[in-house]
């Protein structure tokens, strides 16, 4: 009988660790792996005449420690979608591991300057390039019509979300 009971643990200990490896997998995959969609820096920003702006906003200040400032676009050209931060983009120069989001507005309340940044609602662009000034990154594969997003400058090391832009 003792034998049973502890093949019985057993058996539950590993499909326990089997389950919670499986859902950590999920926490660590962006919306942007899961989609296999691939986005990247780019350094040379599009040019006015090129593009056709899609989408906008201005990113809100949380608090004094956790905040960015400026404006952000989607924009279109002829060879693909791209995520602008504009030349007046600024966050605290102090932020570590700060990565540039983008999120499907899901709900207002009870969510961090109004965007829900739950694991399955989101796509990690790219780690933020610069803590100030104009930056430009591709996004392929991404339908963006008739869809509530915002932008979120995250702070993966600490889970915090510093600021955000809701784009209409």
């Amino acid at each position: 009988m003792k034998k049973k009971i502890i093949i019985g643990l057993i058996l539950i200990s590993i499909t326990g660790l089997v389950a919670l490896t499986w859902y950590q997998s999920k926490l660590n995959t962006s919306w942007l792996e899961r989609e296999n969609t691939q986005s990247r820096f780019v350094k040379t920003p599009l040019a006015d005449s090129q593009k056709q702006i899609l989408k906008s906003g201005n990113f809100i200040s949380l608090d004094p420690a956790h905040y960015a400032k400026g404006s952000v676009t989607i924009s279109q050209d002829s060879k693909g979608k791209y995520l602008e931060l504009g030349d007046n983009f600024a966050t605290n120069p102090d932020g570590p591991d700060l990565y540039v989001w983008l999120v499907k507005k899901q709900k207002l309340g009870g969510a961090i300057g109004g965007v829900d940044t739950n694991f399955d609602s989101y796509l990690s662009v790219s780690p933020l390039e610069a803590k100030s000034g104009k930056q430009v990154y591709q996004l392929n594969n991404l339908d963006i019509q008739g869809k509530d997003y915002a932008v979120v400058i995250w702070c993966k090391a600490f889970g915090v979300q510093f600021s955000n832009a809701i784009l209409n």
